[in-house]
């Protein structure tokens, strides 16, 4: 199926969807109550990137991603790995049932162009989640659509280290910098739609909010994130993050929860990791180290027309005559010399 052909296949799908859905769309991420908390609303430019991934069904959101070309996303490995959550009528690992939607903080504001199918979904194979530390490692998760969104102002792609060397220099311009460890004076950032809602007992719940947060980051210490995080030098002598390639860190706001796993670190304009929020300390953001080489396989590997291909195609070529030529260049000899 061609692109065009899949383009107007997505069109059908969504005007059903949203005949029938029209004035409930979305309802999942309606906002109820705003808290005092130190975060604020991103820029339609400086967000483009973050994306919510939303079931077709009930248009339920249910984690974060983030487009690293404008036709594949990267997320956590909990993310892909958990949705649906293994009901039969759900079962694992079916991307035709989901949805991503990019291209603007407001999820009420959207239109065809906004959103987008999911073709293929991938994780880290070494994905792994510590059940009595509650705790993932190597949680890093990849998604294809089936065609590209378009790039505009308010919808375009994250910037990212090209090679290993590049991205550890980037990342530890900040990670271990003391102007950005927790108390310091600057701040990366992450965007979520993470809410609360109070309800009449007193009580608050996790929602959504329709609309796209900002809060500041800063990094912790290992110690000082194991004392929050378990409270218990049991567990904690038993647990590195570093050995796990895993970045501790305060968030300035308290509402973002697990349906925000996905969110990205942004550091100078970067990316340099993807979070899940700790379960017991809403303050407390797990952000999975990147893995470069993942990356660029990934975004190396298009449909059909991929410059990789294409190199490799007509490197291929070359080798292949450059071989042929060896085994024939004998017989070319022998026939000038001993036949003309």
């Amino acid at each position: 199926m061609s692109e065009a052909e899949e383009m107007r296949q997505d069109r059908n799908t969504l005007n059903g969807t949203f005949k029938l859905e029209k004035n409930t769309i979305y309802s999942a991420l309606d906002r109820r109550k705003r808290f005092a908390v130190p975060r604020s609303l991103p820029t339609n430019s400086e967000a483009r990137f973050v994306a919510s991934v939303q079931r077709i069904s009930d248009n339920e959101h249910l984690c974060v991603a983030n487009l690293i070309t404008l036709k594949k996303l990267i997320t956590s490995c909990s993310c892909v790995i958990n949705i649906p959550g293994g009901s039969k009528e759900n079962p694992m690992f079916h991307p035709e049932l989901y949805k991503v939607i990019a291209g603007s903080i407001d999820l009420e504001n959207l239109r065809f162009i906004n959103t987008r199918f999911i073709y293929k979904l991938y994780r880290d194979p070494r994905c792994f989640v510590f059940k009595e530390y509650n705790t993932w490692t190597n949680n890093l998760g990849y998604i294809e659509l089936r065609s590209p969104f378009h790039n505009s102002f308010f919808l375009g792609f994250v910037s990212y280290s090209i090679s290993e060397p590049k991205y550890i220099h980037h990342l530890y311009k900040y990670f271990g910098n003391q102007d950005y460890d927790e108390g310091g004076s600057s701040f990366c950032a992450t965007y979520g739609w993470g809410d609360k809602t109070s309800k009449a007992n007193g009580t608050t719940e996790d929602t959504h909010s329709k609309t796209l947060q900002k809060a500041r980051i800063q990094f912790l210490k290992s110690s000082d994130c194991l004392s929050k995080f378990w409270r218990s030098e049991e567990l904690s002598d038993h647990f590195s993050f570093e050995f796990q390639d895993i970045i501790c860190a305060v968030c300035t706001a308290e509402d973002f929860q697990w349906k925000d796993r996905g969110i990205p670190l942004i550091c100078g304009g970067k990316l340099l990791g993807i979070g899940t929020v700790a379960t017991n300390n809403a303050n407390l953001i797990f952000f999975q180290k990147l893995q470069i080489y993942q990356i660029l396989a990934f975004t190396s590997i298009e449909t059909g027309d991929s410059n990789a291909s294409e190199s490799y195609n007509k490197s291929c070529l070359i080798c292949h005559s450059i071989i042929i030529f060896i085994f024939i260049k004998p017989y070319i000899i022998i026939k000038f010399f001993f036949f003309n």
